[in-house]
């Protein structure tokens, strides 16, 4: 069902995940139908890059947003991040409009005010820290992010059973030069500018 980005990472995904997180992919929600990605769409108002449409159709998010998936950040789902980009296009662009969001973003995971989007123009994945007023570009794409993704839940010693320890396996040095190795450039900083992220 799921092409490219499914057969060649979340299938790896998936197996590394019954080794390094025993019973976390249990603990996620079922796969988005293709209707229901439609009518995710359709409340974002834009359309989703497709490895992120892949994504969400292997899972619709997790059960729990608040479990640490990837650092500190727990995973939406689509309709936990439709409730939140229109609550921040709401804030940020319309009350606001202090240039700090933009509409084209889809907020993906989550923790507390900061999120890890995608940019559904440029496929970009990065993090937006609220309080910082501040954007890290991640990866280039949903592929190469899962593709880092993999390799930093690799290289931590198993399991990764607790939040703290999954915090301590993406945020550190090693997890930074896996995303260069994975992503030359990347992670960057850059700060939204006129509702876009532009490079410093």
């Amino acid at each position: 069902m799921h092409r490219g980005l499914a057969k060649t990472r979340l299938d790896a995904l998936s197996r590394l995940w019954a080794y390094k997180r025993p019973g976390l992919e249990r603990r996620l929600r079922k796969g988005a139908t293709p209707a229901a990605l439609r009518a995710a769409e359709k409340k974002f108002g834009l359309k989703l890059p497709q490895g992120l449409r892949e994504l969400y159709a292997w899972h619709d998010g997790a059960k729990d947003p608040y479990e640490a998936i990837e650092g500190y950040y727990g995973w939406f789902s689509l309709a936990r991040a439709a409730a939140q980009k229109k609550m921040l296009e709401r804030v940020r662009i319309r009350m606001l409009d202090d240039g700090s969001w933009d509409a084209a973003w889809v907020p993906v995971l989550c923790c507390e005010g900061d999120l890890l989007c995608v940019d559904t123009r440029s496929g970009e994945v990065f993090e937006w820290l609220n309080v910082e007023g501040r954007v890290v570009n991640l990866a280039p794409s949903v592929d190469a992010w899962l593709r880092a993704h993999i390799a930093i839940t690799k290289s931590a010693k198993a399991p990764l059973a607790d939040w703290d320890a999954v915090v301590d396996a993406f945020r550190g040095p090693k997890a930074r030069r896996i995303r260069r190795e994975q992503s030359p450039g990347y992670p960057k900083n850059v700060r939204p500018r006129g509702g876009r992220a532009s490079a410093r």
